[in-house]
C-alpha cells in the first residue's frame, strides 16, 4: 500500500515529505527557506529550488530567523501535509508554508497562512 513519510531534522534546518514518486525538501539555504521537488524514479529535480513568496508586512520586507519550525499533520482525505514556520522579526508575523502529498499521485500541493503574533492589525501585500 502506498504511503507518505515524514523526515524532520530541525539541527540542520531540513525537512522533507515524500510518497513513491515524488519527493519536497524544504531547507535553509544562503540565508533564505527554499524548496523543491524531486522526481525520485529519475532523481530529477521537477521544481526548484525556488525561494517562498514574498509578503511585505506594513510595507516592510521581514527579515525571517534561521530557526524553522515543522510538523506535519495526516488530513481527513488520506494525504499528509508538512508544515514549516518561519518566524519574523517585522510586527511578529509568522509564515506557515504547507506542502500536501496524497499516497498515490505524482504532485505536490503547496499554500502558506499567515499569523498575527501581536495585538495590532497589519497590512500585509
Amino acid at each position: 500500500m502506498p504511503k507518505v513519510t515524514v523526515h524532520s531534522d530541525a539541527s540542520a534546518s531540513l525537512w522533507s515529505i515524500a510518497n513513491e514518486r515524488v519527493e519536497c525538501r524544504v531547507r535553509w539555504q544562503d540565508r533564505r527557506p527554499v524548496w523543491s521537488v524531486i522526481e525520485k524514479a529519475s532523481g530529477r529535480i521537477a521544481i526548484g529550488p525556488s525561494e517562498f513568496p514574498q509578503a511585505q508586512f506594513d510595507g516592510q520586507a521581514p527579515a525571517w530567523d534561521e530557526h524553522l519550525r515543522g510538523d506535519h499533520a495526516v488530513l481527513d482525505d488520506g494525504s499528509t501535509a508538512l508544515r514549516v514556520a518561519l518566524g519574523a522579526n517585522v510586527n511578529g508575523a509568522c509564515v506557515t508554508r504547507h506542502f500536501q502529498v496524497w499516497p498515490d499521485q505524482p504532485f505536490v500541493r503547496t499554500w502558506a497562512t499567515i499569523a498575527n503574533g501581536d495585538q495590532a492589525p497589519h497590512r500585509v501585500t
